[in-house]
């Protein structure tokens, strides 16, 4: 940026887009001597609507500290996210909460930042750039002028460094198995009420249903795989919600948040 003013109030515009063919983030910056950085960023995951808005919430934080400002007020029309952030709103959701942390930590990096809701009307070039970039059925660009690609994104899906993989199945295993059960009585309880619902066959765990096979159950690693391939797989169809989660029934398959 010619004749930069760090210490100056610095505009950002964000929007998030999940569209069919993908999801999108747009953002435009605007210096204080009214320069303005416009960019397009496609996702490389899909996303939903809440997802792709704490996208481009860090997305414009991460462009801000990249061409060097300390100052940013953050426009956005997403009534969500900024009640969360704010503290109006409680995250429930896990996904979420780590793009609330990551906001938190990101914002330190900056002498000030404040958020301020507007109207869809008055973000709409935001709004442009994000639907540009869900609708992206590929990375294209001119055999002259080749895209470069910038790692701006927040990195939500890191592996943690825990080293045993939290599994659901894992109590239930091991009541099955050998007979153990928690030290707490109010857990043991619970556990042994629930594990009448499963069997083993092998090492592998299967949920009880009424008037239907065994449901095979799934850990986390093999969730997402399920999903997708059931909803836009070979023989999938783009289902709502409450149809996937019959045809994944219907598939044979089971865990505790489907």
């Amino acid at each position: 940026m010619p004749e930069a003013e760090p210490e100056g109030m610095w505009k950002v515009f964000v929007d998030g887009s999940a569209a069919k063919q993908g999801s999108g983030v747009g953002v435009l910056l605007i210096s204080p001597q009214e320069e303005m950085i416009q960019l397009s960023i496609r996702l490389s995951f899909r996303a939903c609507n809440n997802e792709a808005e704490y996208e481009a919430l860090l997305a414009g934080l991460q462009a801000a500290k990249r061409v060097g400002a300390t100052r940013v007020q953050v426009h956005s029309d997403f009534q969500l996210v900024s009640q969360q952030i704010e503290g109006n709103f409680e995250v429930k959701n896990d996904r979420l909460r780590r793009y609330a942390e990551a906001f938190t930590k990101l914002k330190e990096e900056f002498t000030k930042v404040s958020l301020q809701k507007i109207p869809r009307a008055d973000n709409s070039k935001a709004d442009e750039l994000a639907k540009m970039a869900s609708s992206l059925t590929e990375w294209g660009g001119g055999a002259d002028q080749p895209i470069m690609k910038i790692a701006l994104i927040a990195q939500i899906d890191e592996p943690t460094h825990s080293t045993e993989p939290i599994d659901w199945r894992t109590p239930l295993h091991a009541f099955l198995q050998k007979g153990e059960f928690p030290t707490d009585p109010d857990q043991a309880r619970i556990l042994r009420r629930r594990a009448s619902r499963f069997t083993l066959n092998g090492a592998q765990l299967y949920r009880r249903a009424f008037s239907r096979p065994l449901l095979k159950c799934l850990g986390p690693e093999d969730v997402d795989y399920v999903m997708k391939e059931v909803h836009q797989g070979c023989c999938g169809n783009h289902l709502r919600a409450q149809d996937l989660t019959r045809k994944i029934l219907l598939a044979d398959y089971f865990w505790p948040t489907l």
